[in-house]
């Protein structure tokens, strides 16, 4: 169902923004937006702002396994700010590009993960943070949907990173505080100490070396603090093995679809539903539409007649379903022509209304046209029968009474 926009200056407007269009001064003018319902063939339901056959403005669209958008619209993409929401209860709110996340807005999963930012392409980037599901907590920078850049990440535990990352692993120089109070402060590389470092245990005693992958390469010097409960040296390693496998990054949530899988194919969709004007519809009477086709034909013995094209199917389509013929003596012939001879629009009207200036024809100026004669291929009327009765009122009456007549 569709509601066509209405004729007063009052109606709605387009939104602002359009930058992008066209300014062609022979482009056709933008179809002002109006309110509109669809149902596709595959059971998605829109409503919303409708302009040039495309969703344009605001409005919802219900996806039948349950997925729904509601929020900006542009020239059938989802643009602007808006809410996606999924069948397992998370949801999407901030903005969108031409059908993807692309903007600052917040995802709040299913399972209880949140995270407001940057996104880019449906992939979190830039400056955001994350609250985990199992009680992690990340703020910083992100890239292509992982941690990247600078920032700290809080484990549930207590134990917290300080530092750089890259592709959602400790990368670079960092702190990482364990929960127990022990700390390293160094370099890293995917998610390793590696590089010059220092360990420095709760109770002050400290470990300067350098570190590596390989245990071989590790080496370093031991600095025992007083308040130490014993002076034998200590291994770091015995530390970061017994705490560093619990600092494991949370993977988060997986997205089931992403709102820029949900396609729409809105072609041909126009044609199934009710079809609103492409530009303001004007009245006209049958007096106006013969003044526009150049006034009435003449013919040889003196009457005139006038041609006028109704199209039964209302889409203003090129070709004429029938064309009727208005004679001067008051007599009316309607046949069928092939519709790609002529070009008209409109819809059928009460022809007997429209000749007693009872009803006026929702007419297209084009209707009027005067179509060549060559064009129109009149269908080859089928002869009357022998024997046919004329009775009062036919137009032939008079002429077989006088011959009746004569021949008496």
């Amino acid at each position: 169902m569709s509601v066509p926009p209405a004729d007063d200056a009052d109606g709605p407007t387009a939104p602002a923004g359009d930058d992008d269009a066209t300014s062609d001064d022979d482009a056709p003018p933008p179809e002002e937006p109006y309110h509109a319902e669809r149902l596709l063939p595959n059971g998605d339901f829109y409503t919303g702002q409708w302009s040039g056959g495309l969703p344009h403005g605001t409005g919802k669209y219900l996806w039948t396994d349950g997925c729904m958008y509601e929020g900006e619209w542009r020239h059938g993409k989802t643009t602007g700010r808006g809410k996606f929401s999924w069948p397992s209860g998370a949801t999407y709110e901030g903005e969108f590009k031409a059908g993807f996340m692309d903007g600052i807005g917040t995802y709040t999963g299913s399972s209880g993960d949140t995270y407001r930012g940057g996104w880019s392409m449906n992939l979190k980037h830039g400056s955001g943070r994350k609250s985990y599901a199992n009680g992690d907590y990340y703020d910083g920078d992100w890239r292509s949907g992982t941690q990247d850049g600078h920032g700290r990440y809080i484990w549930r535990n207590g134990t917290e990173y300080t530092g750089q990352w890259r592709a959602g692993l400790l990368h670079g120089k960092g702190s990482l505080v364990f929960a127990n109070g022990n700390r390293y402060d160094g370099g890293w590389e995917d998610g390793i100490p590696c590089g010059n470092g220092t360990f420095r245990w709760a109770d002050g005693s400290l470990y300067v070396g350098i570190w590596s992958k390989d245990d071989a390469e590790n080496k370093g010097i031991y600095y025992p603090s007083p308040a130490a409960t014993s002076p034998t040296a200590r291994d770091p390693q015995q530390a970061f093995a017994a705490e560093l496998p619990e600092c494991r990054i949370c993977p988060g949530e997986t997205v089931s679809i992403l709102p820029s899988q949900k396609t729409v194919n809105w072609s041909g969709l126009e044609q199934a539903g009710s079809k609103p004007p492409l530009r303001p519809r004007r009245r006209a009477s049958v007096d106006a539409a013969a003044g526009a086709a150049g006034g009435p034909t003449r013919r040889p013995n003196g009457r005139t007649k006038t041609v006028i094209g109704l199209n039964s199917n209302g889409e203003g389509e090129r070709g004429f379903e029938k064309i009727c013929i208005w004679e001067s003596d008051g007599d009316i012939t309607c046949d069928i022509v092939d519709g790609s001879s002529v070009v008209g629009g409109g819809g059928w009207e009460d022809v007997d209304d429209v000749m007693a200036g009872r009803r006026s024809v929702d007419v297209d100026p084009r209707v009027f046209r005067t179509p060549a004669p060559q064009q129109v291929r009149w269908p080859q009327k089928t002869p009357r029968k022998q024997g046919d009765t004329i009775s009062r009122g036919h137009k032939n009456y008079e002429l077989m009474l006088n011959l009746q007549l004569g021949i008496r």
